[in-house]
């Protein structure tokens, strides 16, 4: 490759401008100065990956990976509820057509008690029609068959509906209950994850009187536990301030959220 405007063989890399340009256009005013390197040293550069890179790639590669075990875990969660739900909804369905059925059986068992009463009735009342010695003559039995022929009541809900309905009410709070108890406990479980232990080094001056650190500085008990009552009460007007203590020079890495612990004091 040659450059367009001098001929000369392009051999360097401006940094600066990401461009091409032989010896002659390094010496002049537009890149004179700019950053400028060979073109086997410059790609060599571009291969080689910066530094920071690897860690900044590396935690994205770890972000995306626990986003997809989130996203992972919540799609496996909604199959399950909705596989659950199905099942649930098919007993519901099944629970309905049985009601159904029971309800059609009902029908027809009336229909035909309501109609078995009715030939009764227009025979009693042909009865009525004819002479008094033909229908003294047959009364006896008339008045039997009368006394038989009670209405039939259908029969009350199938006792395998009611198992069915007992079941599915069962089911309905037992779901209830669980997801209540879910609703409750994820957000706390959640939030116990969201905090990091971290070692911290205290600023003896920002101590409270009653607070003596440790030669490491790393953690901190109450000075005189027993001290007498008129003497802390004293302390407590001198000193209205509450227990408090800081970290010495926190870093950057040190904003994330933490949780402190506050043994024994």
């Amino acid at each position: 490759m040659v450059c367009e405007e001098h001929g000369e063989a392009l051999k360097l890399f401006c940094e600066t401008d990401q461009t091409l340009m032989c010896l002659i256009c390094r010496e002049s005013q537009v890149h004179q100065a700019h950053s400028v390197a060979p073109i086997q040293e410059a790609a060599q550069h571009c291969k080689s990956p910066r530094p920071e890179q690897p860690k900044t790639l590396f935690q994205t590669q770890k972000a995306a990976t626990e986003r997809q075990k989130i996203v992972d875990e919540f799609e496996g969660l909604h199959q399950f509820l909705e596989e659950e739900k199905q099942l649930l909804l098919a007993e519901v369905g099944k629970l309905e057509r049985g009601i159904e059925k029971s309800q059609g059986e009902t029908i027809t068992q009336l229909s035909e008690e309501i109609s078995r009463l009715n030939n009764l009735i227009r025979e009693l009342e042909g009865k009525c029609q004819q002479a008094a010695s033909d229908l003294l003559q047959d009364i006896r039995s008339m008045l039997s068959r009368c006394k038989k022929e009670k209405f039939q009541l259908p029969e009350g809900t199938c006792p395998e509906l009611k198992m069915r309905f007992s079941f599915l009410s069962g089911k309905h709070l037992a779901l209830q209950e669980t997801l209540k108890k879910f609703q409750e406990a994820l957000p706390s479980e959640l939030e116990k994850g969201s905090y990091t232990k971290v070692t911290v080094t205290l600023d003896p001056h920002t101590a409270h009187f009653w607070l003596v650190l440790s030669a490491d500085q790393k953690s901190a008990h109450r000075a005189h536990p027993a001290a007498p009552i008129q003497e802390a009460a004293q302390h407590c007007k001198l000193h209205s301030s509450p227990l408090r203590l800081l970290q010495a020079q926190p870093s950057l890495a040190d904003h994330r959220c933490t949780r402190p612990e506050m043994c024994g004091l």
